[in-house]
């Protein structure tokens, strides 16, 4: 999903169109997973949907991108020969070269958010040191790179959160950015999978008079805001050689 929208927001900045109607394109983009059979197939019928459209005249070109193509690259250009092109996980510059679009560097890491309002995706790290042998992730993703703390902390503001606090909590300094927020009780949501941190901080806000839920689980939470509304979340995240930053 980040991946994809890295990749919608450097073509917006270069003038292309996103638009959910195949009918209108001139250009379709196919991002697609190697990793799990059920993600292969569904990569391969949705490559497969749109060279059959390609070929009935509905589509002009018709690109494929991502981790199935970095790893099944000979495979797929021989059985499914029909697509203009096929470009791995580390093939932007030359996708968009293709596209007539001006790669700039600068601008790469820009994402036009494909997700509700309310909530996005944070890619923390990419690829794996680790060979094992049911794994395909260093082949299609290269060795392990994580981002910078810097790096994380200016894009989490940029995508919408309010403020960064470095863990163990500065109680005062939750309490602060709560009232500076909002001057009335309202409901929290604690997302952190260390038990001790999240129920301290639950203990702490409840007795301060605010409504306070829990999980320790992010997709979980993704469930609870998506029938919930929540007037401030704190987010656990864990980075390398961290105790965390919320």
């Amino acid at each position: 999903r980040v991946d994809s929208e890295v990749m919608l927001g450097t073509l917006f900045m270069s003038h292309w169109q996103h638009t959910e109607d195949p009918g209108e394109a001139d250009a379709i983009i196919v991002n697609t997973c190697g990793f799990i059979d059920a993600a292969k197939q569904e990569s391969i019928d949705t490559i497969l949907r749109y060279a059959d459209a390609k070929e009935a005249g509905l589509v002009d070109k018709v690109y494929v991108t991502g981790c199935l193509s970095e790893r099944y690259k000979p495979e797929l250009e021989k059985e499914i020969p029909n697509v203009d092109g096929y470009f791995g996980t580390r093939d932007l510059p030359r996708l968009l070269k293709t596209l007539k679009a001006d790669y700039k560097h600068e601008l790469v890491g820009e994402r036009l958010l494909t997700t509700p309002h309310h909530y996005s995706y944070f890619k923390i790290a990419e690829g794996c040191d680790r060979p094992c042998s049911f794994c395909a992730i260093p082949l299609m993703r290269g060795k392990h790179v994580s981002r910078s703390m810097e790096d994380l902390v200016k894009e989490a503001l940029e995508e919408g959160a309010y403020a960064v606090i470095y863990k163990p909590f500065d109680i005062d300094r939750v309490i602060a950015l709560i009232e500076e927020l909002l001057h009335q009780k309202i409901l929290i949501l604690v997302v952190d999978a260390n038990f001790s941190d999240r129920e301290t901080l639950k203990a702490i806000l409840e007795d301060k008079g605010y409504r306070v839920a829990t999980t320790k689980d992010g997709a979980e939470a993704i469930q609870m805001v998506k029938t919930r509304h929540y007037d401030i979340i704190f987010l656990e995240a864990r980075l390398p050689d961290t105790d965390g930053v919320a």
